[in-house]
């Protein structure tokens, strides 16, 4: 019995299949937040989440009672986004507390429960100096505050005291 030569295309799907089977796919590698930050303000609250590459991110709002709901993808929950509950203080103008979990595979939810309806603004900042990537959500109230009557605001009640 004479052996069947063996052709280039055989040889070919045979060491493509061979070499796939050894190769596994690598895992996503999940994107980590390295640091969070609030500033509570008169005019608005700012929370920063400062992270090693660039995230994908997307709100939308809920009415009754007031949340900001922000969905961010490529993200695994980790202590240091966790540490985001502790920073937001009783006396933030906008924030009443905010809740953080992972919302399905690679995508963290934060909540955040609101003392107003807002106006919010999400966007991402590209490293600069010292920081890195940066995802920031500017909590703006629909009323602006009026810069004149805040200043007036405390003299006048100073006065009624006195």
């Amino acid at each position: 019995m004479t052996a069947k030569p063996i052709n280039r295309r055989t040889i070919l799907k045979a060491g493509g299949t061979l070499l796939l089977s050894v190769l596994s796919p690598l895992p996503a590698r999940a994107a980590q937040i390295l640091a969070v930050r609030v500033w509570p303000a008169a005019d608005y609250t700012r929370v920063t989440l400062e992270n090693d590459s660039n995230l994908k991110a997307t709100h939308f709002l809920v009415p009754d009672p007031h949340r900001l709901v922000v969905d961010i993808e490529g993200l695994e929950l980790n202590p240091t986004l966790k540490s985001l509950v502790a920073k937001i203080e009783s006396e933030d103008p906008y924030i009443k507390q905010v809740r953080v979990g992972q919302n399905r595979p690679n995508v963290v939810r934060l909540v955040f429960d609101l003392k107003e309806e807002i106006k919010p603004q999400v966007f991402s900042l590209e490293p600069v100096a010292g920081y890195k990537h940066r995802l920031i959500f500017d909590l703006y109230p629909i009323k602006a505050v009026d810069p004149i009557a805040a200043m007036i605001e405390p003299t006048a009640v100073r006065q009624i005291r006195q």
